[in-house]
Formats: C-alpha cells, structure tokens, sequence
C-alpha cells in the first residue's frame, strides 16, 4: 500500500522492482520483486506501507520514538567520534 496515486506513479516510474497489473487500477497499492529489492530498501517499503494505513494517532506515536531512537543514535555515534580523540 502506498499513500495515493501521486505515490504509486513514482514508484512505478523507477521501475523495476517496482510494479503493478491492471487488477490493481485505481487502487494505491503497488507490487513488488522482493528478490530485486536492494535489502536496506525493504525496512522503509514496509514502514511506508503501514504508515498509509495505520490509525493516525499510532502512526504519531511510532514516527515520534523513531525520531527520539534516531536522536538518540546520533548522540552515541558524537559521544563515540568525541571519545575516540582523547584515548
């Protein structure tokens, strides 16, 4: 599943492995090649897919402690390039 249309169409214009079949026209919903999906590609397809559909007030809440795992990343990786000057 994908947002809307505007967002199926772009997908689709990268091409492969991105595709559909006229059973699914009109609908946001894209196929894909998972054997051709580059591997670190498929954690956001699927995020994307469940953020389409998720219930809005969950789809906050799960983008929001994203953001503070990714803050929280980033303050390691500083704290770990910092550290490693002084040894």
């Amino acid at each position: 599943c994908v947002e809307h249309e505007v967002a199926k169409r772009a997908l689709l214009d990268e091409g492969r492995p991105y595709f559909t079949t006229p059973h699914f026209d009109g609908y946001a919903i894209v196929l894909v090649e998972l054997d051709a999906l580059p591997p670190a590609d498929l954690e956001e397809l699927v995020s994307e897919a469940w953020l389409a559909r998720a219930p809005a007030r969950l789809a906050r809440e799960w983008l929001a402690a994203r953001k503070r795992s990714a803050a929280l990343a980033e303050v390691a990786r500083i704290s770990e390039e910092f550290d490693g000057g002084y040894r």
